[in-house]
């Protein structure tokens, strides 16, 4: 996860807390967590070629970009508006009450509280630091498992209609969740028909042609440019610029919502830059990352100029870097869509 989504590796870390003081007979289990860190590290670091460095210099960017005043801004009113504490809350107290093993204090019912108030309030963190995180996935899980632990309770338990009506509540509180996943099943499997794929689009690189973009079906409000040929043909049409204009030995980033031309072209990436940016999402508006964050040591730079869902924060974008590039790059060329810059040595 550290590789991946640094979010989600800080909310892993805190749940590691739940296993400390450790007994000795749990010790193995502890010896196999190092030594699937050991694998897992080592895997990620000959997939990057063992730069590391260069992989913890992009990560600058990323926890720049996620300040503290972007993360907490109106914390109460995000507090507040996460529908799923007050239930999981009450779900986890009357878990640990009802399957407490020895009394309230045994390192088994610490355990089960200590991850419950750790999923409750990461709620708020995942919801600021995760664009689009809106099903409460986590918090779904964790109400599976404790309605795991309060089946298997409940053949010894004296409470046995307190633990069904919790049971029953608690399956009301997280049904409503599978339908969101249901129908993101249906989706992918619906884009698996052929007749559906048939309706797709690559884009012109290498190794491209499985990847299919489609177009959105009937009117979606916020989506007018996000259809998949619109997409492809701005993509295309920067790949087309680069291919005419630059050498397959420089990096280039873009200053903008998509940045998929390193990729698409196999050029080695820059160090710095981004995959995305979006201002009053991944970066506050009054908090602009430092340009050498931004732009990194690559050679390009792109600069969008077409219409886009993104368009505004684009602009905003060009608009607070423009001095940068104007004392570091060079104007080269331009196509329908993209203006192309060269960095001055």
């Amino acid at each position: 996860m550290a590789f991946l989504k640094l979010n989600f590796f800080g909310v892993a870390g805190l749940m590691l807390l739940a296993t400390v003081p450790v007994r000795r007979e749990e010790m193995p289990r502890v010896w196999g967590l190092f030594l699937g860190l050991v694998c897992a590290v080592t895997a990620f670091a000959f997939y990057l070629r063992f730069a590391v460095s260069a992989f913890l210099y992009d990560m600058r960017l990323a926890i720049a970009a996620r300040s503290t005043h972007l993360v907490f801004n109106d914390f109460w009113g995000e507090t507040a508006g996460r529908r799923e504490i007050v239930p999981l809350a009450i779900m986890t107290v009357a878990a640990v009450l009802l399957t407490a093993r020895g009394g309230l204090w045994q390192r088994y019912t610490a355990r089960v509280a200590l991850l419950g108030g750790i999923v409750i309030a990461t709620g708020f963190f995942f919801s600021r630091t995760n664009t689009d995180e809106v099903g409460c996935q986590l918090a779904t899980l964790w109400a599976i498992l404790l309605l795991g632990l309060l089946a298997a309770a409940y053949p010894r338990s004296k409470e046995k209609v307190v633990i069904s009506t919790v049971i029953a509540l608690s399956l009301v509180g997280i049904f409503p969740e599978f339908f969101v996943d249901a129908q993101s099943v249906r989706t992918l499997l619906r884009y698996q028909a052929p007749s559906v794929m048939s309706t797709g689009i690559s884009i012109a690189g290498i190794g491209m042609e499985r990847l299919k973009f489609y177009d959105f079906e009937g009117y979606t409000p916020g989506v007018r440019y996000d259809n998949g040929h619109y997409f492809v043909a701005i993509v295309d049409d920067g790949l087309a610029l680069l291919e005419k204009s630059s050498t397959p030995e420089e990096s280039v980033v873009t200053l903008g919502f998509e940045d998929p031309f390193a990729y698409v072209l196999r050029r080695k990436p820059a160090l710095g830059g981004s995959p995305w940016l979006e201002s009053g999402d991944n970066f506050p508006k009054t908090h602009m990352p430092d340009p050498d964050l931004v732009f990194g040591n690559a050679d390009l730079t792109m600069l969008p100029n077409y219409p886009n869902s993104n368009e505004k924060s684009d602009m905003e974008m060009a608009e607070a870097y423009r001095p940068y590039i104007s004392q570091h790059f060079t104007f080269i060329a331009s196509s329908q869509w993209w203006s192309l810059y060269r960095r001055r040595r």
